[in-house]
């Protein structure tokens, strides 16, 4: 695959910011932080990951996983425009959380199946579809969509109903009812794939973006659009670590943001990429991959003041 190495040169003021950032982020708090510091080492924050964001746009809901402390472990979730951390349900193990788009439900996986927590009263329940999945998304308020492998089916939990919709796999929302996802190319082009637009009413997919060309052992992963003028995120998955890339309809080209651990990028908008960082908290980049530097709420406000 022909991913151009960048060569970042960040400014000596975005480096001083970032530590400044770190050290005043430095203890426990409501924000989603728990640095520790063994034997005297560097600060270690929660690693974040698998952002969704939720229909309306206004929120990110995501997991976190504190290793040192696994009470602190569960669904978070944070504003996309005030990125302060709240804690939604603590637990380990938890995948793939999704918010309806009355934003009362949650759903998210645990061993693969598929639970529910409610946000107005706080219960919780597991699904009465017993199926075992990858990934979920809530596509509107009666229907998740469900994926296994590279298959994405229709969830309706009154009806009790698992239904297959289509071969792909990663599926993301865009708009009600409709999905964006990947799907492989079959006209024969070696290691090519595309990502495709699809209202789940009509079931006819749109290509909006081409990833062709991808090295042995190289796979596309979780692509995501944004409405306002049609730019997109995805991942590239090797072997060794994940390639975050950026894109635009219309173009054909992709631009090379950075490399991340996890594999899950998330595009809120026009000019705003989140990804999971070498720290383990979110980093967020503008389109052109050009200014990088912690996804968190202080240091943004340090950042408007300069």
């Amino acid at each position: 695959m022909f991913i151009g190495k960048k060569t970042y040169q960040r400014s000596a003021a975005i480096a001083g910011l970032i530590i400044i950032a770190a050290f005043i982020l430095s203890c426990d708090n409501d924000t989603g932080v728990a640095p520790t510091t063994p034997n005297g080492g560097p600060d270690r924050y929660r690693i974040e990951t698998e952002p969704t964001l939720t229909p309306n746009r206004n929120y990110i809901y995501y997991i976190t996983t504190d290793n040192s402390n696994t009470a602190k472990s569960g669904i978070y979730r944070a504003k996309a425009k005030k990125p302060v951390r709240e804690e939604v349900l603590m637990g380990q193990g938890f995948h793939s959380p999704t918010l309806s788009p009355d934003n009362n439900t949650l759903a998210f996986l645990e061993s693969a199946k598929i639970n529910y927590f409610r946000l107005s009263d706080q219960s919780r329940w597991k699904s009465s579809v017993t199926d075992g999945f990858e990934s979920i998304v809530f596509v509107n308020d009666s229907l998740l969509a469900a994926c296994r492998y590279n298959s994405i089916f229709l969830l309706n939990e009154t009806a009790g109903t698992v239904d297959f919709f289509t071969s792909g796999w990663d599926p993301t929302l865009f708009a009600p009812d409709t999905l964006v996802y990947l799907i492989e190319d079959t006209s024969g082009a070696v290691n090519t794939y595309h990502i495709v637009k699809n209202d789940i009413s009509d079931n006819q997919p749109d290509t909006i973006f081409n990833i062709g060309h991808l090295e042995l052992f190289e796979f596309p992963r979780w692509p995501t659009f944004e409405p306002l003028i049609g730019r997109l995120t995805y991942a590239v998955k090797t072997q060794t670590i994940n390639h975050v890339f950026s894109g635009e309809i219309g173009s054909g080209v992709s631009t090379h943001i950075d490399t991340t651990r996890y594999e899950k990028p998330y595009i809120i908008d026009y000019n705003l990429i989140i990804f999971t960082g070498p720290d383990g908290r979110f980093y967020q980049s503008n389109f052109s991959g050009e200014a990088i530097f912690p996804f968190w709420y202080a240091l943004m406000m340090n950042l408007d003041k300069k």
